[in-house]
């Protein structure tokens, strides 16, 4: 099913399958783009977490807090590229690299962990925001 937002030239192309005028009409994300797409998901989870986090751990224990979650991101940021440099290969994404350290399993070892991931921050995303409103 063709969306009805398309026009009608766009829906008789799809029809026709000529998909590379869609696409270069619709385009996809570029670099620059995906990196603005990635700090501002980033820092709209910040803007949330940080003040629920300084209220309960103080002012102290909440700075001390963040430079340390700081400087763990830096150190996993920096093993990540270390290990993209050792491993022989142009190795683009954590998959790519799960592959070829430990094979095809490990492919759904990081969308598992990845998927968790994601799953617990939106559960805490919502635990956030609903005691921010309550």
């Amino acid at each position: 099913m063709i969306p009805g937002n398309l026009s009608a030239e766009y829906q008789s192309l799809a029809k026709s399958g000529d998909r590379s005028y869609i696409q270069s009409k619709v385009g996809r994300m570029g670099v620059r783009d995906t990196a603005f797409a990635l700090v501002a998901s980033t820092i709209g989870g910040e803007l949330i977490a940080l003040p629920y986090a300084m209220s309960h751990l103080g002012l102290y224990l909440g700075i001390l807090a963040i430079i340390g979650i700081g400087f763990l991101s830096h150190v996993s940021s920096m093993m990540y590229l270390k290990v993209g440099d050792l491993v022989p290969g142009n190795h683009k994404s954590v998959f790519e690299l799960a592959y070829a350290l430990s094979g095809r399993s490990a492919i759904f070892v990081v969308c598992i962990v990845q998927y968790f991931l994601n799953f617990f921050k939106i559960v805490l995303y919502y635990m956030i925001i609903g005691d921010t409103f309550s």
